[in-house]
């Protein structure tokens, strides 16, 4: 019978540059994992944005409206002795508040300067 040859794995004994190469070694794998834990990061990152921004959109969708900056503006009722914020637009109301000493402060330059044109054109006119 012819002796067959084969080859099959067994531990081995390094000696002591084996041992240094396969150190260098590791640490390179270890450079690229911690290199590819970071990409994996950032790539998470990413997704995690493009899923927050999908989910905004779905909802705009869904409910057919989203928020815009749109011209507003405070009106006096002073009847109802309320400050109002309306939209421009629908003249919807947005929120109101009560009516403050301060508010009535403020609004009395604005009638003093009405009487006061009234005045400037009573006298302006020519009398007969």
């Amino acid at each position: 019978m012819t002796a067959e040859l084969i080859e099959r794995l067994c531990p081995v004994k390094l000696n002591d540059e084996e041992v240094i190469d396969r150190g260098a070694k590791m640490a390179e794998e270890e450079l690229q994992i911690d290199e590819l834990k970071l990409e994996r990061k950032a790539l998470n990152a990413k997704i995690a944005e493009h899923v927050a921004e999908r989910s905004k959109l779905a909802h705009v969708i869904e409910s057919r409206t989203e928020s815009r900056a749109v011209r507003c503006h405070w009106e006096v009722n002073t009847k109802a002795e309320l400050v109002i914020l309306l939209r421009d637009d629908t003249r919807e109301e947005l929120e109101s508040r009560p009516l403050t000493a301060a508010d009535r402060q403020l609004a009395l330059p604005e009638m003093g300067t009405e009487k006061k044109a009234k005045r400037s054109r009573t006298k302006k006119q020519p009398q007969s």
